[in-house]
Formats: C-alpha cells, sequence, structure tokens
C-alpha cells in the first residue's frame, strides 16, 4: 500500500517494513506463515506458497522503487526455495504444492506464485529469468486447463486435495475468482502472454453467486 503512494515518507515506512521482513527470511529463502510481532519467532511455521510469493512480489515491487538488490535478492531466494520444494511438473502444466507431505495445491496461491514469477522474469539478475518464466506459464496452463470450471459453470476451482483431486468439497470460491486475472492481466500487460481475460472471467459467476444470496433487511 505505501508503495502505490508517491511520498517519500511512504517509501520509508515501505522501506522498514522490508527490512523487518528481510530479517525473518529463513536461510533457504522461505517464510513462515505468521511472526509474533513482539518477538518475532514464529507463531505459525508451515511455509505457504500464497504468503511468500505475496511478499516476494511486494520486495521486487520495492526494489523497482529503490534499487536496493537486497529486496531482489531476497524475492530470488524465495522464488528459489518455491521452485525446488513445492513445484511438481505436468510436463505442459505444472502447480506449486500447498505443502511438501501431499498433492494439496490452491488455485489463487498458485496465481500469486505466477505473479511473483512474471516480475522476476522482468527484473531478476541471478540469470534464472526464463526458468521463472517458464514456471509462470505452466502455472497460466494449469489454471486453464484444470481449475477452469467454464464455460458452462464459469468460475476457478479452490484447488486440490491432498491425493491430487479436484477439491470439490470447498464450496466457497469466492476469493478465487480474483487472483487468476490479476496474474493473466499481468503476463498481458508484461507481453509474455496474450489471453483473452473475457474467457476466463469468474467475476460473472461470482456477481450471479452472490445476487443469490439473501439478506436480512429487517432492523
Amino acid at each position: 500500500a505505501f508503495l502505490l503512494s508517491t511520498d517519500t515518507q511512504n517509501t520509508t515506512s515501505a522501506r522498514t517494513i522490508a527490512n523487518g521482513i528481510l530479517s525473518l527470511q529463513n536461510t533457504d529463502g522461505s517464510w513462515a506463515e505468521a511472526y509474533y510481532t513482539r518477538s518475532g519467532n514464529e507463531k505459525v511455521s508451515s511455509k505457504k506458497i500464497g504468503p511468500i510469493a505475496t511478499v516476494g512480489r511486494a520486495l521486487v515491487e520495492l526494489y523497482v522503487k529503490t534499487g536496493d538488490g537486497r529486496y531482489l535478492n531476497a524475492a530470488q531466494k524465495a522464488a528459489d526455495w518455491m521452485i525446488a520444494n513445492r513445484w511438481r511438473d505436468l510436463t505442459t502444466k505444472g502447480y506449486f504444492k500447498y505443502n511438501d507431505t501431499d498433492l494439496q495445491a490452491s488455485a489463487e496461491e498458485n496465481s500469486r506464485a505466477a505473479l511473483l514469477l512474471l516480475y522476476l522474469n522482468r527484473y531478476a539478475n541471478n540469470g534464472r529469468n526464463s526458468e521463472y518464466l517458464n514456471k509462470a506459464k505452466s502455472v497460466k496452463e494449469w489454471l486453464i486447463q484444470d481449475m477452469w470450471k467454464g464455460p458452462a459453470y464459469p468460475y476457478f476451482e479452490v484447488g486440490l486435495t491432498s491425493i491430487g483431486s479436484t477439491d470439490t468439497y470447498t464450496t466457497e470460491r469466492s476469493d478465487v475468482q480474483f487472483m487468476p486475472l490479476i496474474a493473466f492481466a499481468k503476463g498481458n500487460e508484461f507481453g509474455v502472454w496474450n489471453i483473452d481475460l473475457n474467457a476466463y472471467n469468474g467475476l460473472i459467476w461470482l456477481e450471479r453467486y452472490r445476487v443469490n444470496t439473501t439478506y436480512n433487511t429487517k432492523a
């Protein structure tokens, strides 16, 4: 949020937050899911792709804003950890697993991962740009081929279960309709693919889904 402002003070605040994040990064490039604010100790030790990718993308954006290479290096380490520890390759597509014990995956978290990889394809200085792009393309294909339910039911599925089957048990699909579109739009903006966003627009389904919700309007 601070990066959206042109105010120098807000950039300083963003750097303060980022420096704290750097101090929490594990030596392997990952972060825990949550930390205690006062001590900095881990509160939730699990390492989730979505939060790690989101932090990594913010650090790349801060690098672009400030030129401070520490932020880019941390984002590259995070992406390299993701690829080394959570990637599942399916030849023409692929995805990042939710954990390292089974095949569970999240469409939303993979969309966040694709965004980080797109940024690193553009800004990385470690020579792995094309690898980052290829992984982003594979995630995009997984989202389109396996997670998109349309056209009869135009929405993205939540993800995969622990055995790798489509998760049809989680019925709340609202949040997952946003992130794939953002990832697709960023890929279009960066010129690395040309996706018709209207062909994978779960927001139309979401509007219908919400219209069918009945609210209590009585005082």
